[in-house]
């Protein structure tokens, strides 16, 4: 059994330990050390990172009572470990915010943690309640108020847990770790925290959605927060110089913007609407019409296949430019527009669907090939 350091002291970056086993596996080495301070993939959270006597350790994982390191090459003996302390102290940061404000939300509201995820660039946590814009702002608002109060965050292995209150999703007894926030939050749970509230600094929830009946929730904290404030700031800014705005108003100018582009792009759909009308008219009528338009774009070849209805006997076809090949639509009457695909895609790969009046896909090629092989059909 490894002994875990970071249960008695989270602050821990640099230790001694023996190597009790060293064996090779399909991604390095399998290292299991006496005792160790790196905090494995475990609770949601990611592991530690750092080397094993200058050895890059890869990864940390949980097998039964044994912590496994994986690391690049052998190590053996008396070894000195050194964990990359800025990456753990921001978990523990960004840990002892969520417990926070779960904390909270299960006092305000009786929502349990039914998710978490803490990586090293986002953190994200389920509640089992859904969530108002207003109700989120007062938890964010609530937990950085307990940042300043400076709350001590004590992390210990209670005697009788039976006797006490506390969030947990799994039913646990014996060897169970709590940690507690006076009059905040008290939760079972197995990673390194911060000693105090303060340590945590500036709780920001980033993006707040509902999620299989509930909330998920995105935090940062600490530097992450004040990062992705400095972050958001910049990009408002810069939207306001663009719109000519300050950035208080800069939203209700964007609104504007946005009604303007919509009524733009209603207009340019009706002009659009009337040209292809119009080239539809100018075309004379055959049994079997292929027609390619360069200008036109692949969302109007519906549109201009059914202007030409009347146009054709058997079927139109009705190509334009669309990436690296071309965009087709082919309307039958008496051929089947089915089959006309499939024959197209066993001479140029085309690919497309729809039902035998109508298909609509994609076709590469020599598009005067394919004109000429559609007019042969």
């Amino acid at each position: 059994m490894t002994e875990k350091l970071y249960d008695k002291n989270a602050y821990l970056s640099e230790f001694t330990a023996n190597v009790t086993a060293c064996t090779p596996s399909q991604d390095g080495y399998e290292v299991i050390l006496d005792k160790t301070a790196f905090f494995p993939t475990e609770g949601g959270q990611e592991h530690d990172s750092g080397t094993i006597s200058g050895v890059l350790v890869k990864d940390v994982i949980l097998k039964g009572d044994e912590i496994i390191h994986i690391t690049g090459s052998e190590v053996s003996g008396e070894v000195l470990c050194k964990i990359d302390f800025e990456p753990r102290l921001d978990k523990m940061r960004n840990h002892t915010g969520e417990h926070i404000l779960c904390g909270l939300a299960h006092s305000h509201f009786g929502y349990d943690n039914v998710g978490f995820h803490l990586a090293s660039d986002y953190v994200t946590f389920d509640l089992s309640g859904p969530l108002t814009k207003e109700q989120v702002y007062m938890l964010e608002c609530e937990a950085n108020e307990v940042v300043m109060k400076n709350i001590p965050v004590k992390a210990y292995y209670p005697e009788n847990p039976a006797e006490l209150e506390y969030r947990s999703k799994l039913e646990l007894s014996s060897g169970m770790r709590l940690v507690e926030i006076e009059g905040v939050d008290s939760c079972a749970c197995c990673a390194p925290h911060v000693k105090s509230t303060g340590e945590v600094g500036y709780i920001r929830i980033t993006d707040a959605i509902a999620y299989k009946g509930g909330s998920r929730l995105t935090l940062d904290c600490g530097m992450r927060a004040v990062k992705s404030a400095k972050e958001d700031y910049n990009n408002l800014s810069e939207i306001a110089k663009s719109l000519s705005s300050k950035r208080e108003t800069a939203f209700e100018f964007f609104k504007k913007y946005e009604s303007g582009v919509a009524a733009l792009k209603k207009e340019l759909s009706d002009i659009k609407k009337e040209l292809i009308v119009s080239k539809a008219q100018n075309i004379g009528s055959q049994s079997r019409l292929v027609v390619f338009e360069k200008s036109l774009e692949s969302g109007s070849l519906r549109i201009f296949a059914n202007e030409l209805t009347n146009k054709f006997e058997e079927f139109c076809a009705v190509l334009c430019p669309a990436g690296d090949g071309y965009g087709f639509c082919i309307s039958a009457k008496s051929a089947n527009a089915k089959d006309i695909t499939q024959k197209l895609a066993e001479k140029f790969s085309a690919r497309g669907g729809g039902s035998p009046q109508m298909t609509q896909g994609t076709v590469q090629g020599d598009i005067n090939e394919i004109t000429e092989y559609l007019k042969s059909l």
